[in-house]
């Protein structure tokens, strides 16, 4: 989605390198937190592309424990979710994104 190749390190990769600010903002202080406290965490946040564009995503934060009951590692599910804000986004503006001929 952010454009790197197939076989990029991922592992080397931080938050902050794949997230604008605010979305870094929002991940570290609150989607993070949640998920750690909750289990779970479902918001909206977005993903820097290579390119420096902003993609919106739907994001899921999960956390995972381990026999014992400790935290062992969060992971994530971000969907694009460019198109939907699209057409919400032409929606509110009265231009509806298809119209029938």
């Amino acid at each position: 989605m952010i454009g790197l190749p197939e076989d990029a390190d991922l592992n080397s990769r931080s938050i902050p390198q794949n997230h604008p600010s605010w979305a870094v903002e929002l991940l570290l202080n609150k989607g993070i937190p949640a998920a750690i406290k909750d289990g779970v965490w479902n918001g909206e946040a977005a993903l820097l592309g290579q390119d420096g564009r902003e993609i919106p995503v739907s994001a899921v934060i999960m956390k995972h424990i381990n026999e014992a009951g400790k935290l062992e590692y969060i992971s994530t599910i971000m969907r694009d979710i460019s198109e939907q804000k699209r057409a919400e986004e032409e929606l509110k503006n009265g231009t509806p994104a298809s119209r029938a001929s």
